[in-house]
């Protein structure tokens, strides 16, 4: 039917043509070829239909799983003709796709899609209307603008839609009751022009609320603060009043009476200090003795809601018996000790950075850097600079911003910004991401000057606050009663006070445009103000230039076939990409170098001193003491086409839907670490050595970088340099090409050497800060649910050399089986018996334990034993602990601090052969019990040399025979385990073949064949790869095929929606990849569409493990167990690796005994299968879509009790 109205169309076509006398007689015929072509096909298309028809009714099978059958197979042909990047993911591009790609889009799902795009943005919009009016009130609050201030609310309160915002009146209402105050508590009275205006600016503010009727808690408090202010006022004034003020006077005070509202249903949501609260105390007195001034919230239910089955342990408290004591109890940390500590985090906070000693100042001759740069003066010329570009700033919005900042302060972000650029080592850097720090350091500097101007930091009802809190740390049966969170709440809650800290204008944030604007406001300034003299003569210190970053990467050294998939790879879009970056004078630069006595950090960005503060209901708060940070993080660019916050908050039905969620995260924050000094000293020592090139397989070895100095820049040739224009002969050129790209490739590799060094650096800097300290790391989520720490320097999820200078704060007695676990996760970081049972693991440490000992005595000057592991660090760290229990006497009475790893073998397919509940890839994952631990990646290459050997015994396939034979000439041996482990590990991840066959050709190139023989050989192994693969996760690898079709539809031209779940902890996941799309004059965000597929397996499987993590946490923390993580490898005490162990096999087979693919499907039916999609795409289409969401999968006999026995599964 389609076929004969397309042969209609263009014969009207043609037609049309002939008519017009169209001039281009070859566009007439290739219509009229293409009208045959289409005839031809659809007879045979018409025949073909009837036997298919025929056939179906004959077989008697469903149409709906016909087609499905058919799209499986047809997109697993044609699964190789997809880009993938090196983690199995395609990159597609997130540009607005042109009108011609959405011409077939249905009309209603397009108009509908708009509206709901244009509704988001409608509401993005008035959220930031409202954080620009709040950023004026903020400037208006620093400068003690009373008159401007009410103005503002009025202009505000006239905007209908945006009238809605009482936290702009609290604020305006608290700002002049501590106006009032600040003047008479410096005994300074105040001038009766000066008071009439302040009288005036109420009387104003509370006509206008009497008339938006907007008044809150907040509101309410903040009037009974100003009245109470006001009172004082005209106490003070007395006599001195004159009769105008005298009656401004009671006019403010009855206003104030009569716009007030009763404080019911719970504390003020602003933050008041002790004598803000005092004041509300007095004025609720004089209006009435039985009004309550600081009621506490009446449902007080902190718990778990009770319909999740995974958490009905959790419901009531452990048992004191089954408890093993406070997880949170460390040597020297009383209640005392714990305050002063917390104050100290605060102190910090507000400092804004931190100066960090630097472990490398080789060039100790003459000055430091800092006395260099101090002696240029650049604060003078930036307090210059600032003055006369404030003087021209155009934007009101900006200009009334910065100018309520003081120079003193912009002076400082200035100078630091210009810091970092001296001391970051990597010669230029993006201008988008130095204003982004740039502006980040001065709005932390506002916000901070708001919290002194509201009195935050110092204020005795944030002391209690805290007080009260660190008892769940020294208190040993506190945390067996609540968790953070419910503590927090309980000691918020008994003081009155709002649990989230909020300092009034800052729950939403900074305006990003603002936040753009700073940002290019202090880097202009640091451009044009910092100088430094040459000969007499002064020189700007830093330049911007335009550098063109090739998409395609660096060809030199490349093969042709290897430069023609770099171009054939759509990840890698070809062409260059200009780039606006900022670099520093090589002259001063040379002057600066290896001269720095310190490094300046931002203080958010270090690890916490002190226990972080708990997250609480859907992600609102915590972390930081004094800063609200995000807790979930999207890592996208296009966070302003759609605001990913609100969208997951809209979708959580309750108030305590996250608090699983919150608390797991609260549990991995809480936990406390101490640095490992041996292991630090060590580090240390070996980094110190990265300036000799002799050095250079040892530290390639440990993993340590060496300096950028020892990247040897080749000499230029005379051609290269500047001058030289004599013609060049053929073997000049192709001298000249060589030599520019190998001194390209080599200034290329200084510049990574020198940005992989500089951040080792800063990582070593800091731990030697913190070596004497018991340091947190709060953590946040990605759109997955991962956790990850919220310090970008220094945390357990580092590399190998920093991971291992990490133990835990509390020590535990080793007990029986404590030293036997020690010398298993040794043996375990060494790599060397991987497939040996842990009693050969135990019985080889016994043999080793000499070399054991060396390690740890003489980690440098000995054997080295502890170098040739695997993770050689942590095997040193392991070293230490073993001897130190050993020599302590008792093994069993020792204390160790150090955590013992128990890593899940392939995680992500051990939850694929749970789900399909595969038997054959169960066994192969370490799901079922088993005497010795399998290796899946050996089990695989063991099967591809199974297939290799039946190739070359094929009779009917000559090619395949021949293939197989001449792979033999080239490699004799069985196929190695590390080629196709890789391909292997990325399985999960969504890799496709042609994916695979890169991964394949990297290692076959590893193994010595060249280029076009890796290039031949390669798609041949990772066929059988893959194959092999399929056959051990049958159900598995449907499943999975399941998810990218799901994908696939509801991201397609019928649906167009960005693909979301919710994980088994209720947690919303949103794949946010999107772009903005039109059609027909519609503007809507479209999915982009094979980014949506290829994540979706992996993004799911994902937020698994992360459940599993989470529920683990959980569990063991209830029964008092201390717990660390990267990702899918746990951490906890020697003595307590058993319980763990229990746990998480428990939590394993609890997450998968849920139906979760049926649930995933329910979940999407539930989200995308609405009355108004059917109306768009029609029945037909409708009825396919609900085929597609039913899943209907053939699983495997895998008995998940099997889990509790498997000794390997987490090993």
């Amino acid at each position: 039917m389609r076929l004969s109205l397309s042969c209609q169309r263009l014969r009207s076509t043609v037609s049309v043509f002939r008519q017009r006398r169209c001039s281009c007689p070859f566009v007439t015929s290739s219509l009229l070829r293409t009208i045959a072509l289409c005839s031809t096909n659809q007879t045979t298309t018409r025949n073909t239909a009837n036997l298919a028809l025929s056939s179906e009714r004959e077989e008697g099978t469903s149409a709906h799983s016909r087609q499905y059958e058919q799209r499986y197979e047809a997109k697993d042909q044609n699964a190789s003709s997809h880009g993938e990047t090196s983690n199995g993911t395609q990159k597609e591009s997130a540009k607005q796709m042109p009108a011609s790609r959405t011409q077939r889009l249905s009309p209603g799902l397009v108009a509908r899609v708009s509206e709901e795009y244009k509704i988001s943005r409608q509401k993005m919009a008035l959220k930031r209307s409202i954080q620009k009016v709040r950023a004026k009130m903020i400037a208006f609050i620093l400068r003690d603008d009373y008159q401007s201030a009410v103005a503002l609310c009025a202009k505000f309160a006239s905007c209908e839609d945006q009238a809605n915002d009482p936290e702009i009146f609290s604020a305006t209402l608290l700002m002049m009751a501590r106006g009032v105050r600040a003047a008479l508590s410096e005994k300074r009275l105040l001038e009766e022009s000066e008071a009439v205006s302040l009288l005036d600016a109420v009387v104003d503010l509370c006509r206008l609320l009497t008339e938006l009727s907007v008044v809150d808690r907040n509101s309410t408090a903040a009037m009974l603060a100003l009245l109470d202010a006001v009172h004082k006022l005209s106490v003070e004034r007395g006599d001195d009043a004159t009769v105008s003020e005298q009656e401004r006077q009671l006019e403010a005070i009855s206003r104030l009476m009569l716009v007030h509202r009763p404080l019911t249903g719970g504390a003020p949501r602003t933050f008041m200090n002790m004598e803000e609260r005092s004041a509300v105390d007095r004025s609720l007195e004089r209006i009435s003795d039985t009004l309550r001034a600081w009621p506490n919230d009446p449902s007080l239910d902190f718990r778990y809601e009770k319909t999740v089955p995974l958490l009905e342990d959790l419901h009531e408290n452990a048992s004191v018996a089954d408890y093993l004591g406070s997880p949170h109890q460390y040597a020297g940390l009383d209640e005392a000790s714990l305050l002063a500590l917390m104050k100290e985090q605060l102190e910090m906070e507000m400092k804004h950075s931190l100066r960090v000693k630097n472990i490398w100042r080789r060039d100790m001759s003459g000055r430091s850097a800092e006395e260099i740069i101090d002696e240029y003066d650049w604060p003078t010329n930036f307090a210059r600079e600032i003055v006369a570009e404030q003087q021209n700033i155009r934007d009101p919005f900006l200009s009334s911003f910065i100018s309520a900042i003081p120079i003193d302060d912009l002076v400082h972000a200035v100078m630091s910004t210009a810091y970092y650029m001296c001391q970051v080592g990597l010669g230029t850097i993006p201008i988008t991401f130095l204003r982004r720090t740039a502006s980040d350091h001065v709005m932390r500097m506002v916000r901070s000057s708001l919290h002194r101007k509201f009195g935050f930091e110092k204020d005795q009802v944030l002391e209690k606050m805290l007080a009260e809190y660190s008892r769940i740390f020294t208190d040993p049966d506190l945390p067996r009663r609540y968790t953070h969170r419910e503590w927090w709440l309980t000691c918020a809650a008994e003081m009155g006070v709002d649990p989230t800290l909020q300092c009034p204008l800052m729950t939403l944030g900074f305006h990003n445009l603002l936040c753009d604007r700073v940002g290019r406001f202090v880097v202009d300034v640091m451009l044009r103000g910092a100088k430094f003299p040459i000969r007499h003569q002064e020189f700007p210190a830093f330049y911007e230039c335009n550098i063109d970053f090739v998409r395609v990467g660096v060809y030199s050294g490349l093969s042709k076939a290897d430069k023609k998939d770099l171009k054939n790879d759509p990840s890698q879009r070809s062409g260059t990409l200009m780039v606006r970056m900022v670099g520093l004078d090589h002259r001063l630069s040379a002057k600066l170098k290896d001269k720095f006595d310190y490094i300046d950090f931002n203080a958010i960005e270090l690890p916490m001193i002190a226990p972080p503060r708990p997250w609480l209901d859907n992600l609102t708060s915590g972390g930081f003491i004094s800063h609200n940070t995000q807790g979930l993080r999207y890592g996208v660019n296009n966070e302003r086409l759609l605001d990913y916050e609100e969208e997951v908050r809209r979708r959580c039905r309750t108030r305590s839907q996250l608090r699983p969620v919150v608390d797991s995260m609260n549990v991995l924050g809480a936990t406390g670490w101490r640095l490992n000094q041996p292991v630090l000293d060590v580090n240390i020592e070996v980094f110190k050595m990265g300036a000799d090139p002799a050095n250079f397989n040892l530290l390639l070895k440990l993993g340590v970088p060496m300096t950028p100095d020892t990247v040897q820049l080749p000499d230029v040739p005379s051609m290269l340099s500047y001058g030289h224009f004599e013609p060049l002969s053929i073997e000049e050129k192709f001298e000249f090409v060589n030599a520019k790209h190998e001194l390209y490739r080599k200034k290329k590799e200084r510049k990574e050497t020198s940005s992989i060094w500089h951040t080792h650096l800063s990582r070593i800097s800091i731990a030697n800060e913190y070596r004497h300290r018991t340091i947190f790391s709060p953590c946040y989520l990605d759109f997955r649910g991962r956790a990850y720490p919220m310090s970008p320097y220094l945390s357990h999820l580092s590399f190998d050399s920093i991971r291992s200078c990490f133990l835990f704060a509390k020590g535990k007695p080793l007990g029986e089986n404590g030293l036997d676990w020690l010398k298993i996760h040794c043996i375990n970081l060494t790599g060397l018996k991987k497939r040996a049972p842990n009693a050969e693991r135990l019985a080889y440490a016994d043999e080793v334990l000499d070399l054991i000992l060396d390690s740890a005595d003489k980690p440098m000057d000995g054997k080295r034993w502890w170098m040739d592991a695997d993770k050689p660090w942590g095997a040193l760290a392991a070293c230490i602990e073993i001897r130190d229990a050993i020599r302590s006497g008792d093994p069993s009475t020792f204390v160790s601090h150090l955590p013992v790893h128990q890593d899940g073998s392939c995680n992500g397919l051990q939850h694929y052969a749970a789900l399909g509940r595969d038997l054959i890839g169960a066994t192969q994952v370490n799901l079922t019990p088993a005497d010795r631990p399998q290796d899946l990646y050996a089990s695989v290459a063991e099967r591809v040399e199974e297939k290799r050997i039946l190739d070359e015994a094929d009779i009917d396939n000559d090619a395949l025979r021949n293939r197989a034979r001449e792979l033999r000439q080239l490699m004799p041996g069985p196929i190695a385990r590390k080629t196709v482990k890789q391909t292997v590990m990325t399985t999960v991840y969504g890799v496709t073949n042609y994916g695979a066959m890169l991964q394949v050709r990297r290692q076959l190139k590893l193994l010595g064949l060249n280029d076009k023989q890796a290039r031949i050989f390669s798609g041949y192994i990772s066929k059988h790869t893959l194959n092999s693969l399929d056959e051990a996760f049958v159900s598995s690898m449907q499943l999975k095929r399941w998810l990218r079709d799901t994908a696939a539809m509801i991201t397609g031209k019928n649906c167009l929606r960005t693909i979301e779940w919710m994980t088994p902890l209720a947690l919303p996941v949103i794949q946010p990849y999107l772009a903005p799309a039109h059609s027909n004059d519609s503007t809507f965000l479209k999915p982009i569409t094979m980014k949506q597929i290829n994540s979706f397996p992996p993004n799911y499987i994902h937020s698994l493990d992360s459940t599993h993590l989470f529920l683990t946490a959980l569990h063991l923390h209830h029964l008092g167990g201390t717990i660390g993580s990267v990702h899918d490898c746990y951490w906890t005490h020697a003595s307590d690796v058993s319980l763990m162990n229990k746990i998480c096999r428990q939590q394993f087979i609890s997450l998968h005994q849920i139906p979760l693919v049926e649930l995933i499907g329910a979940q999407m039916s539930k989200a995308y299968l609405t009355n108004a999609l059917k109306q768009d795409i029609g029945q037909d289409v409708f009825e396919l879509f609900e085929a597609q969401l039913l899943p209907m999968h053939k699983f495997g006999n895998l008995d998940l009790e099997a889990v509790n026995d498997s000794v390997y599964f987490f090993s």
